[in-house]
Parts: structure tokens; sequence; C-alpha cells
């Protein structure tokens, strides 16, 4: 993005925003010399380089307004929520960042990096960066309380108060590392548009028998003339298959065999014989043995009368 130019026969005043850099999308809302400009960074840093010297990061998710002063040699950057670095080199003047909470007054002269963040808590980071020589100063927008972040401090100020300081600053304190863009594996031949369209169009035929056709072209080769040189091409020689399948992955148990199990053979077995109930024995016969004794000693008594 550069600032429109617009021939006038008046000077037209100078935007704060002289140009921006950034690798993905983002959203521009006005770029004028009085009003200032909105810049809200998409999923990559923005990087906006000043009129009056230096650069600020846009961390991405993040809305920043710059809004020069009369003298055209300060700005102002405000924001919510989100993060911002500063880069500037100051000499006799100051540049300020406003918070929700807390304005920021970076004062020359000295090389200011700083990186600056807020959240919807209330808490803000101010963490000095590598290359900072200045301090910052620190002043609460409702009260009259004011703190000096010297050169190399790392402070998070917490739920908009001056007198809750802590050491712990957070990861998010500053714009993160540039993503990585995703590499492509190639094999380094040069291929041209027209293989790509004839591959994309058929499958080239798989040849049972290279030999056999290897052979065929030295014969055609050599009945054309002993004087033609011969050119044989490696890639004519590989063959070429590209094969593609589906891969289908469905999660979950398997289905319950219904069909399957419908399909068996009913099969009926006949069932093991009972065993047999054991005979019962004959009762003992001790009424019947004292019976035939006693009737055998009457005998023998009637016996002995009559002899």
């Amino acid at each position: 993005f550069q600032a429109p130019t617009v021939p006038s026969l008046a000077s037209a005043s100078q935007p704060a925003i002289a140009s921006i850099r950034a690798d993905g999308p983002l959203s521009i809302a006005g770029n004028s010399g009085d009003r200032g400009s909105s810049i809200t960074a998409g999923p990559d840093t923005a990087i906006l380089n000043l009129s009056s010297g230096g650069e600020v990061r846009v961390c991405p998710g993040t809305t920043v307004s710059a809004v020069p002063s009369e003298s055209r040699h300060n700005v102002m950057l405000s924001m919510n929520t989100g993060a911002l670095e500063a880069h500037l080199a100051l000499d006799s003047s100051s540049d300020s960042v406003l918070t929700p909470d807390f304005n920021i007054v970076l004062a020359g002269p000295g090389e200011f990096h700083f990186a600056i963040s807020a959240n919807s808590h209330g808490d803000t980071c101010v963490r000095s960066l590598p290359g900072n020589t200045a301090p910052a100063m620190v002043t609460e927008l409702i009260g009259d309380r004011t703190y000096e972040v010297k050169a190399t401090d790392q402070l998070v100020f917490r739920a908009g108060r001056l007198d809750r300081v802590d050491m712990s600053v957070p990861l998010e304190c500053g714009c993160p590392p540039p993503r990585e863009v995703p590499m492509r594996a190639e094999s380094g031949v040069p291929v041209s548009s027209s293989d790509n369209e004839t591959q994309s169009k058929s499958l080239p035929p798989v040849n049972p028998n290279p030999s056999a056709t290897l052979g065929n072209q030295d014969t055609a080769s050599a009945q054309s003339g002993a004087g033609a040189p011969v050119v044989a091409s490696e890639e004519a020689k590989q063959v070429h298959v590209h094969i593609s399948s589906p891969f289908v992955f469905r999660a979950g148990p398997p289905p319950t065999p219904v069909e399957e199990a419908a399909a068996l053979p009913f099969e009926s077995r006949a069932r093991a014989e009972e065993p047999a109930l054991a005979t019962p024995l004959p009762p003992p016969q001790v009424a019947s043995n004292h019976a035939a004794r006693f009737f055998k000693k009457i005998g023998d008594f009637f016996a002995s009368l009559f002899h």
C-alpha cells in the first residue's frame, strides 16, 4: 500500500503512514493527513512505515490508529486490545501509544524498541526489545500516577493499575514470528506444460515387453539408413505409471452382521438320550426268614411228641 497522491494547487497534508507492508490481507480505514489512518492486521503481521520515521509492527488481529501531530513531527498510536511493536529513533520529539488504561510516552532522544500489548482484563504489558536505549513513561488515564519503564524492563500492569506490577511477562506480549510457508516436494526434472496436459488427460499405456519395443525401434532405425544417427531418449525408455486409489476411513464399531446370520443354514440336532432309571432292588428277606425258622421249630416240636 502506498499513500495516494492527488495533484492540487494547495499543499496537501502529509499522512501519518507512508507505506504498509503485509504478507496477508488487512483492512485500512482512512488515510487523510488530519484524521490519520486505522489499520487492522489479518493473520500476518503488518508493518507500518511512518512519515515521521521509524516503523510500527501491528500484530495479527490488532487494530491500530495513527494520528499525526500538528507539526507532523510526532505521531500518536492508539489500540484497544491486541499487541504492537514500536521501532522508533527520536531526537527531541516524542511519540505516544494509547491503550484503554494508560498513555505510554516515548520521549527522545533515544532508540525505542518496545512491545506493547493489552487484553480485555485490563492487563497491559510493556516489554523492551533488543536495541532499546531509552525508557518509557506510563501514565494512568484515570488517575495521576506515573511509572518509568527502564530500558531493560519487562513489566505487566494488572487490572489497569500502575501499583499492581508483575514481572511475569506473557508470551503474547509482542508479535509472533512469521508463519512458515509450506514446502512442496519436487523431483527437480523440468516438465513442460504440454507434458502436464497429456498426463492429466490420460494415462500412458504400459508396455508388457519393453525389450521387444526397443528391438523394433532399433530395427526401424537401421532400415532407415546407415548414415542416419540413432537418438535414444532416456525418458522414452522409462515407463511412467500413475495410480490413484481412494482411501476411506469409517470410525466406530463395525455393523452387526444381520444378513450374514440370516444366511446361515438351519440344522436341528437330536437331544441326547436321557439315562435309564435304575431298577429298584427287592426288599430284604429278613421277615420271611424269621417266619420260616419259627414254623420249623413248631414242626420239630410236634415231631418229637409222636416218636
